[in-house]
Parts: structure tokens; C-alpha cells; sequence
């Protein structure tokens, strides 16, 4: 098949099989490979990888690879260029598109530091990748006549040989670090889906959960003026809302307890009073990115993830405002520069509250109302005084949030009588001030006590919200972003 282009294998065979068969056919003219889902490891793929040079779509989604794989990806992907001084880097030159660049013949050009070769090599349109659009491309730009030619013109973009350009890694076992390291590498792409993925470096002290999933540490990378080239992109929602999502073991679910957690963490990295560091993504560097997908935003908030998001969403309405402005003062200019859209979709990708299943027992008595109250009263009696049935305190929200984030600041709270100031005399704590007083009274010869309670002010009750009825009700204010935002469910809801 030396005319081939697209092969889609995803869900197929065995990553054994897959690998003999791709590694005894050459496939010269094959530019999008698709191997989703075939439990392909390191070794595998870079099996399969090996003198495949001309791909520039790669699909590895919902494999089991690991940030291992990142060095064999490297060869394909064209190395960042260092900007050129001669070039206007400012906020204006933000909003236009790429200026076209005429080259008699690639190889005979002369370029000063590689970097006009570089920019006419790489700069391709956006190249259609999936099966509708390919064929559809296909269908507007193909030749039927071909006779043993290539389908389509020598000089079409999708035989242009220019590294990868579309990446798909979501669903495996890598972390942050693996795919900081892969992005640093490169500023070429235009499609990348890393979705959800580890950050190791964060501690629990929790055993129902796991490790934490974020991307905190690539918002550096995507300004455009790194990613010149950057179109769509799918990842974790925290390099807008600097918030980790903690999953349940085995789990795409979250409980509050966690979600509380996890929002303390995110405030104390914003707040810059943690030792982890976040470069959040702002969406008012990159007005090329078309289409951005956030992965695990919880449906519920305590209000920081909440606000987090609107007002990314506002930034979506002063991008859209900017660029309306810069077209206006263009006018009618037939040689104008071209304008970029920014952001067109926002698609939130929800994971779901746990709920805990509840198991209902078989009534005994046979009265509903009797095991009603029955069930009512179980906690009102014990043989065994209180010291002896009280549990231990719960760790605190700060203190969790230190072990979490690995801080060696001993936490501020503790529930031990024994971490109580002494009194200034040396001798035993002073005691707490009395929540109850006698009040005097009149009487016959005696005074009659009254017992007053008096009740301390209790912190302020945290508000638990859904973020999806939030968030309708924010687009329908007055600054309503003109772009397409989508509420997805991938784990139900």
C-alpha cells in the first residue's frame, strides 16, 4: 500500500500482533496512525514508531505508557526556535495570523538562523485528522483519476513533512513531569489531548485516595508566543483553576471531604504560600487556540473552583471584545492583516460526587415507624463512658492541606490536651472560661440560680454549590461570551 495515509487500528488486536504486522510493512506514504486502546506499552510503540518519520497525526490514547515514552516522541517532534529578535512579539501582534513567507525552492533558499525555513516548514494549516474530516478533505481536494499518482498533489499540506503536529496521550500512566518535558521540547504543535494525569510530588495522608491528578506546571508553554502554532487542546482543568482533582481509589469519583481538600490546595498555591509553583494558562496570550477541554471539573465547589472559572470565562469575553475592536479599526483594508478567531469552544468535562450506597435492611418488627425511631435513638445510649467511646479527631482542613502539599511547618491546630499552652506559673493549663453563670435572683431567704447558656459564634457554615446550574446562571448576565460552551458528562452524573 504505498499510497496509504490514514490507518486506523484502535481497538483491534493484540498490541503483540499490531506490532509484527506494522513493523513488517513500510507504509511510505502513511501520515495519521491511530492506535487507541490496544494496551501498547513503551517498548511497543517504540517498536512501531521506529523510521516513521513522515507521521504528523499520532493517536496512543488508552494505552499503558508511561513517561518513559516521552524520549522515544522526542525525535518526532520539530525542537522549540529561539524567537528572532527582528520579529514584534507584542500584544498587537497577538491577535494576527502568521504573514505569509515565498521561498523559491526549499532547499536552495538561504535563510539567516534556520528560522524563516523553519516557519515556512512548519506553518501548515490546520490539518484534519479524524475520519469524517479526512474524507471530506479528501472529497474537495482529491483526484479520483490518480492511475497509480498520489491521491493528492505533491505540494498538498498533508504530505508535508513536518514532525507531529496532532499528539494524543490521554488515558495512560503518565504524570506531570513527563508531559512538561514533552511540551518544553516543542512549540509545533497544533493538537494535543494530555487529559488527566498524575502528579506524584504531592503527598496524601489520606488512605481511600490516591495520588492527585493535576498539570500545573505547562501554563508557561502555552502563550503563543511558545506555541505559535497551538489550536486545540485538552487537559486538566487546573492550569486555569490551580486546583488537583482527588479520585477516589479505582474510582472517577470524588467525595466532599477531598473536594474541600483539594480546593485549600489550590487557594494556597494562587496565593503563592505553598512550596509548589503554578504558571496558570491565560487565555488572553494565545488567540490562536480555537477549541480548549478541561478534564475532571468537579460538579460541585466550595466557591474557589467555582470563581476560577468564571473568570476564565470573562477572559473569553474580553479575548472576543479585543479582537472585535482590532477589526473594527481595520475597516475595509484589503491588505490588512488577518485576524485570528480565539477561543470559539470551551468544553468542560465533568467527574461525578460519590455517593455512598446505601443499604436497605428488612424491617423486623414489621412497623416502619418503630424502626424509624428505633434508628433515631441508636446513638443516644452507651455502656461505656465517654472517654472511652470517643474516636480520635480528625486531622484539620490546614493540616491535611500541609501534608498534602508536603510543607514541614508544623500545623497550627491540634486536638491534644497535651499541645495546650502551660499557664505562666509553671502549673497546669489554664482552664476554659465558663460557658454557663449564676444570676441572682429574688426569693425567701434564699437565691434562686438561673442557668444561662451562652452560645460562642460559630465560624460561618462553608456553601456547597453545583457548578453547572452556577455557571448557566452566570452566562446569563450581560457579559455573555458570543463562543460555544459545552457541559459533558463522561462518568455520568
Amino acid at each position: 500500500m504505498p499510497h496509504l495515509l490514514f490507518l486506523d487500528l484502535s481497538y483491534t488486536m493484540a498490541s503483540e500482533m499490531i506490532a509484527t504486522e506494522l513493523n513488517a510493512l513500510s507504509f511510505p506514504s502513511l501520515r495519521v496512525l491511530k492506535l487507541r486502546g490496544l494496551r501498547l506499552t513503551d517498548q511497543k510503540l517504540q517498536s512501531i514508531l521506529h523510521g516513521r518519520h513522515l507521521l504528523w497525526s499520532l493517536d496512543v490514547r488508552e494505552n499503558l505508557l508511561t513517561d518513559t515514552v516521552t524520549e522515544a516522541l522526542l525525535p518526532f517532534l520539530r525542537r522549540r526556535t529561539p524567537r528572532p529578535e527582528s520579529l514584534d512579539w507584542s500584544q498587537e501582534w497577538e491577535l494576527y495570523d502568521n504573514p505569509p513567507f515565498y521561498a523559491r525552492h526549499e532547499g536552495t533558499h538561504e535563510v539567516e538562523d534556520g528560522f524563516a525555513h523553519d516557519e515556512w516548514k512548519f506553518s501548515v494549516p490546520y490539518r484534519p485528522d479524524d475520519k469524517e474530516a479526512f474524507m471530506k478533505y479528501f472529497e474537495t481536494n482529491g483526484r479520483l483519476d490518480h492511475r497509480g499518482r498520489r491521491w493528492l498533489n505533491d505540494d498538498d499540506p498533508l504530505y508535508r513533512e513536518t514532525g507531529l503536529t496532532h499528539l494524543y496521550i490521554s488515558g495512560n500512566k503518565l504524570s506531570c513531569e513527563g508531559i512538561q518535558g514533552l511540551i518544553a521540547h516543542t512549540g509545533s504543535l497544533h493538537a494535543f489531548d494530555v487529559g488527566s494525569v498524575l502528579w506524584p510530588n504531592a503527598r496524601i495522608g489520606v488512605p481511600e485516595m490516591q495520588m492527585p491528578y493535576a498539570q500545573l506546571n505547562i501554563g508557561r508553554y502555552l502563550p503563543r508566543s511558545a506555541s505559535n502554532f497551538l489550536t486545540r487542546l485538552r487537559v486538566h482543568h487546573s492550569i486555569v483553576t490551580y486546583t488537583p482533582t482527588i479520585r477516589l481509589t479505582n474510582k472517577n469519583e470524588y467525595t466532599l471531604e477531598s473536594l474541600e481538600l483539594a480546593e485549600s490546595v489550590g487557594a494556597s498555591i494562587r496565593d503563592k504560600t505553598s512550596p509548589h509553583r503554578c504558571v496558570p494558562f491565560v487565555l488572553l496570550t494565545n488567540f490562536r487556540l480555537k477549541s480548549l477541554t478541561l478534564c475532571d471539573v468537579p460538579t460541585k465547589s466550595y466557591g474557589f473552583v467555582l470563581q476560577e472559572l468564571k473568570t476564565l470565562l470573562s477572559r473569553c469575553r474580553v479575548q472576543e471584545q479585543t479582537l472585535a475592536e482590532a477589526k473594527k479599526a481595520q475597516g475595509n483594508q484589503r491588505r490588512a492583516p488577518q485576524l485570528l478567531t480565539g477561543l470559539e469552544t470551551l468544553r468542560l468535562e465533568f467527574v461525578p460526587l460519590h455517593r455512598p450506597t446505601v443499604v436497605a435492611l428488612s424491617s423486623v418488627s414489621g412497623d416502619t415507624d418503630a424502626d424509624a425511631f428505633l434508628a433515631s435513638t441508636a446513638g443516644d445510649f452507651s455502656f461505656f463512658g465517654e472517654a472511652e467511646s470517643s474516636k480520635p479527631t480528625a486531622p484539620s482542613l490546614r493540616s491535611q492541606a500541609s501534608s498534602f502539599l508536603g510543607s514541614s511547618r508544623p500545623s497550627t491546630s491540634s486536638s491534644s490536651a497535651a499541645s495546650r499552652p502551660a499557664s505562666a506559673s509553671g502549673g497546669e493549663p489554664k482552664q476554659k472560661r465558663r460557658w454557663w453563670k449564676k444570676e441572682e435572683g429574688k426569693g425567701k431567704g434564699k437565691v434562686k440560680g438561673k442557668e444561662i447558656r451562652r452560645v460562642e459564634p460559630a465560624e460561618p457554615e462553608r456553601v456547597l454549590l453545583d457548578v453547572v446550574d452556577e455557571l448557566k446562571q452566570f452566562r446569563k448576565g450581560e457579559e455573555r461570551w458570543g463562543g460555544k460552551l459545552e457541559i459533558v458528562f463522561p462518568f455520568g452524573r
